[in-house]
């Protein structure tokens, strides 16, 4: 690890979560799907199968196989659940 990611890690630790979320998506977005080449192999295979994985979801949606249900309902539920 570089000197440079080192701070930037150290920097962000003292942010709240929301800005460190905030932090991790700008991040993320800066990524094109051309930089695949930086990632290694597994990470590679990981965003293969979520890719995969998505379009399987996507997929049953369209077709009327499954239904989703609103976020807000799906984390009250899950509230319930593991309370």
């Amino acid at each position: 690890m570089t000197d440079a990611v080192r701070k930037v890690l150290d920097l962000a630790s003292e942010l709240s979560k929301q800005e460190r979320a905030k932090v991790a998506m700008e991040m993320l977005y800066s990524l094109d799907e051309t930089d695949e080449e930086l990632l290694d192999e597994e990470q590679v295979e990981m965003t293969d199968a979520f890719d995969a994985e998505l379009d399987r979801r996507i997929a049953e949606i369209e077709s009327g196989e499954a239904t989703a249900i609103p976020a807000d309902a799906a984390f009250a539920d899950l509230k319930r659940r593991y309370k």
